[in-house]
């Protein structure tokens, strides 16, 4: 009993702490739709053209990663699939007002109509990404989005239908979207992206499309890596361990990430952030054996810092 409250107190002591843990178990369970809007939110972007005149367009991305890496539809890039634009075309904005450059487009492809950007900030938060091959007919999704300009407008529906066109799938569903959704998520109940908004369809009600999230995650995967090596020209170590975990993290490939942050911990074993990341990585998987080696984690750094 002595050890299991030790363990207990530990494991509260550096949750509340840092409150890491608590949120990467509560990460995957359902939450109420004001939940869902709230923490979402904080990832999603409002994307516009700078042009003064004539035609202004418009629409939604969100955070995917670290390092301030958006995903966002092609055509809201380019509206006319070839024109040429440059990043200094547009401003980016959050829900707090704050607004943002776009740095540079990493990856633009017409199909699947997806578009990765780089914004000059890297502190919103990155939306974590669900598993689009678990979506079935019948649940619960929210949008969140910039709907004819009304930006961070919320609305919610079902799953209707899961589709495949031109060798894509795509998630279709009855949450109302207009011009201004396209590039933002659609959610789950957990409030994670299962989705990227795309289109609907010009005859009949609520055709709604969003292309599946795992048909990005490889995408952004590999530009991701690519990015950071370039700027960085890291080799094998403990920054390219913590890269490689930190993008299989957000991609929601936990056990993929476990194993980077293992090699990282393995070059600084003495490291607290090194370790809590492993520990949250851990928690995440929702299981007790996850839970079990997170604490024991815990109840290690405690001990070794003299807090036995």
């Amino acid at each position: 009993m002595k050890e299991y409250l030790r363990r207990v107190s530990c494991w509260l002591l550096i949750a509340a702490a840092t409150g890491i843990l608590f949120n990467s178990l509560s990460s995957a369970q359902e939450k109420t739709p004001d939940q869902v809007y709230q923490e979402a939110s904080k990832s999603i972007v409002f994307i516009s053209s700078k042009i003064t005149a004539g035609d202004k367009y418009f629409g939604s991305g969100f955070v995917v990663g670290p390092e301030g890496f958006v995903v966002t539809n092609h055509h809201v890039i380019f509206p006319n699939r070839y024109d040429r634009v440059n990043p200094a075309d547009f401003m980016v904005r959050d829900v707090q007002g704050l607004t943002y450059s776009i740095d540079k487009f990493v990856y633009c492809d017409p199909d699947p109509d997806i578009c990765i950007l780089k914004i000059n900030d890297t502190r919103l938060p990155a939306l974590k990404l669900g598993d689009s091959s678990a979506v079935k007919v019948g649940q619960v999704v929210y949008t969140i989005g910039s709907p004819q300009g009304y930006d961070f407008s919320f609305s919610n529906g079902l799953i209707s239908g899961l589709r495949n066109y031109d060798g894509n799938k795509w998630l279709q569903f009855t949450a109302p979207i207009s011009s201004g959704n396209s590039g933002g998520p659609l959610l789950n109940k957990e409030g994670q992206a299962i989705g990227v908004i795309s289109w609907q369809a010009a005859k009949g009600q609520n055709l709604n499309f969003a292309l599946a999230i795992n048909a990005v995650k490889p995408i952004f995967k590999k530009y991701y890596a690519f990015e950071m090596d370039k700027a960085k020209g890291l080799a094998a170590g403990k920054d390219y361990y913590v890269m490689q975990a930190d993008q299989a993290y957000y991609t929601n490939e936990i056990d993929q990430a476990i194993e980077f942050y293992r090699q990282a911990v393995s070059t600084e074993p003495d490291s607290l952030e090194l370790n809590l990341k492993l520990a949250e990585a851990l928690a995440s998987r929702n299981s007790q054996d996850g839970l079990n080696n997170a604490v024991d984690i815990l109840v290690s750094l405690l001990a070794e810092n003299g807090q036995d």
